[in-house]
């Protein structure tokens, strides 16, 4: 979602709030600050982190 632009506006909050509600449901629980989520969506929308990029960070970041 955040990079294939499906809506007008909010792209990467859907997709943002798509992934976690995902992770959440699957039991998957992440600690994070709002900078570390900002940093890796806005990295993951502008191309500098890819797929694997943002399974490393969920990794990271579970619980």
């Amino acid at each position: 979602m955040i990079k294939n632009h499906p809506f007008i506006d909010g792209n990467k909050r859907i997709g943002t709030h798509a992934m976690l509600i995902f992770l959440a449901l699957n039991s998957i629980t992440l600690s994070y600050n709002d900078e570390d989520l900002i940093d890796i969506i806005l990295k993951v929308a502008s191309n500098q982190a890819n797929e694997s990029n943002l399974y490393q960070w969920i990794e990271n970041h579970q619980e």
